[in-house]
């Protein structure tokens, strides 16, 4: 029995991306961050349940890819094409410009597909990984749903190019040939994990002061602590 349980947690986890489809396709943005986030709980609590009871096996390692595929895929790209159609769900069909957005899915499928054959990302990973990312474009979108007019709200037509460019940022992110910190604790006490540590201290600092805006800076502060481990390392 104790060999499913990381599986239904796995399910949980595309269960919360399908809903948060759901969510965006009907203009509900601010939910479909939310369960993202819930789907996100459930494939960091997957993992840990797999290595805690020793059950992790290649079907459930294909699994987990398969349910990220969803939320951390096909939602982000959903969120990326909403965002330059200006969050109005009824335009995300109509062909456009706004469709590179959905450019973010397949890349972060292949991105996903090479992870589970990448023997280098069995401590860090090689590329932005794609929950990073997703939380990165949840930010975004959260600063985009603020009362406050936005540079792209104001001038659209000028910031067209800018979005396009941001979501190939994106998408060649998730493959760049970088290394990238890891959450998972590793042997050495406090010095080895100081990258990780000052990453989550920064995390709760700029969570209890912005909320879900806190997102992008975090992310942004992922690359650069990664890239600052790198200098380092070498």
């Amino acid at each position: 029995m104790k060999r499913h349980i990381p599986n239904l947690l796995t399910c949980l986890n595309l269960v919360c991306g399908v809903v948060a489809l759901i969510c965006c396709v009907q203009g509900q943005y601010l939910n479909s961050v939310y369960w993202v986030l819930a789907g996100g709980a459930f494939d960091v609590l997957d993992g840990a349940a797999a290595r805690m009871l020793k059950v992790s096996s290649p079907i459930g390692k294909d699994l987990d890819s398969l349910a990220d595929v969803v939320s951390f895929g096909v939602v982000p790209a959903l969120w990326a094409t909403s965002l330059m159609v200006g969050l109005d769900h009824t335009q995300l069909l109509t062909p456009g410009f706004h469709w590179i957005g959905f450019l973010i899915a397949p890349a972060s499928a292949l991105r996903l597909a090479k992870f589970n054959h990448d023997t280098r990302q069995t401590v860090g990973f090689v590329g932005m990984p794609t929950p990073a990312n997703t939380l990165l474009w949840a930010g975004i979108l959260v600063w985009g749903l603020q009362p406050t007019p936005l540079p792209w709200q104001i001038w659209p037509e000028f910031i067209r190019v800018g979005w396009q460019f941001l979501v190939l940022v994106s998408a060649a992110m998730l493959h760049a040939e970088v290394p990238m910190l890891s959450l998972k604790i590793r042997p050495g006490g406090l010095m080895a994990n100081r990258w990780p540590a000052i990453l989550i201290l920064l995390g709760i600092l700029l969570f209890g002061w912005l909320g879900l805006m806190a997102l992008v800076p975090i992310i942004g502060g992922y690359v650069f602590l990664s890239l600052l481990a790198l200098r380092q390392k070498a």
